[in-house]
């Protein structure tokens, strides 16, 4: 027993990520553990085994999806079901990206940084304490996260390093075409460009206008 939606169908929770293989093929996540997929006629949902928001969503392929959220929650899709996967913390987690199937990161709060080496997510030592929330890459020798207090972080590889920003406005989104040229949108409007050298601000519009939760390009 108990209370669900009746309208809108098939739920009407915030919706907080997409993520797609085609037009037939598109999934998104939100609050109270809410998953649902587009099949190119119709929204479904489908459980995910959990209750808190989940915020982001990757795939690496049909059979190798991801979803984190809140208090540590991930879930992982293999092509039929969506199943919890313990991620040994309990701090939110806002991002999840990932090289391949047995290569994907998750950062969140208090500078938490995890990885999925295809058998289990291990934590990453970050050298930061501020909440993360967002992280993408080229390669896996070239993948950049993103967090309050401007905090940008790089991974060559081998550890995380943070560089120098020019700003102190939090940031929120990250994507690129190229190691030379990505993009990056945060708090206030800002909008920072990476031109494989340096970080420049490319558009600050001020304290009154809104924040960029969102980034991507073709």
């Amino acid at each position: 027993g108990g209370w669900c939606f009746r309208n809108p169908l098939p739920q009407g929770n915030r919706m907080r990520s997409l993520w797609g293989f085609g037009a037939n093929d598109i999934w998104a996540v939100g609050d109270a553990g809410v998953i649902v997929h587009w099949n190119g006629t119709s929204w479904t949902g489908s459980k995910s085994g959990v209750f808190e928001p989940l915020k982001s969503l990757w795939g690496a392929s049909t059979t190798q999806m991801w979803a984190v959220g809140f208090k540590g929650q991930i879930v992982r899709w293999n092509g039929t079901t969506w199943a919890q996967v313990a991620s040994g913390v309990a701090a939110n987690l806002n991002s999840v990206w990932g090289v391949s199937a047995t290569n994907v990161w998750a950062v969140g709060d208090s500078g938490v940084i995890l990885n999925w080496d295809g058998t289990k997510w291990n934590k990453k030592q970050s050298g930061v304490a501020d909440n993360l929330h967002a992280i993408w890459g080229t390669a896996a020798n070239d993948i950049w996260a993103m967090g309050d207090n401007a905090t940008i972080l790089y991974w060559n590889g081998t550890s995380w390093t943070r560089k120098q920003s020019g700003h102190f406005e939090p940031m929120y989104a990250i994507w690129g075409t190229a190691k030379n040229d990505i993009w990056a949108a945060g708090a206030t409007g800002i909008i920072q460009h990476y031109d494989g050298t340096s970080w420049s601000t490319e558009s600050d519009t001020g304290s009154d206008n809104k924040t960029l939760y969102a980034i991507w390009g073709r």
